[in-house]
C-alpha cells in the first residue's frame, strides 16, 4: 500500500485516511484475507489497560477487515 486517500463526496474534498506512509499487513490463507493498516505515527498507551481516550485514538488510527474466500 503506498497510500489511502478519502473523498468528501458533498465538497470533493480528498485528504490522506490514516495520515501520510500509513503501514499496512495483508495475511492470505487458503480459507481467509486479512488486512490491518495503521497509522505510521500512532501514540502508544502510556500504561496498560489503555484510558478511554487512549483507547479512542488507537481506534481511530487503524482499519481492520478479514474475510472468507469462496471455494
Amino acid at each position: 500500500m503506498t497510500s489511502w486517500v478519502a473523498r468528501d463526496v458533498a465538497t470533493g474534498e480528498r485528504k490522506d485516511a490514516l495520515g501520510q506512509n500509513p503501514q499496512g499487513t495483508v495475511v492470505y490463507t487458503p480459507q481467509r484475507v486479512t488486512f490491518l493498516i495503521l497509522k505510521n505515527n500512532r501514540k502508544r498507551p502510556e500504561r496498560l489497560p489503555p484510558s478511554d481516550e487512549e483507547k479512542i485514538a488507537l481506534f481511530e488510527t487503524m482499519f481492520a477487515y478479514s474475510v472468507t474466500l469462496p471455494r
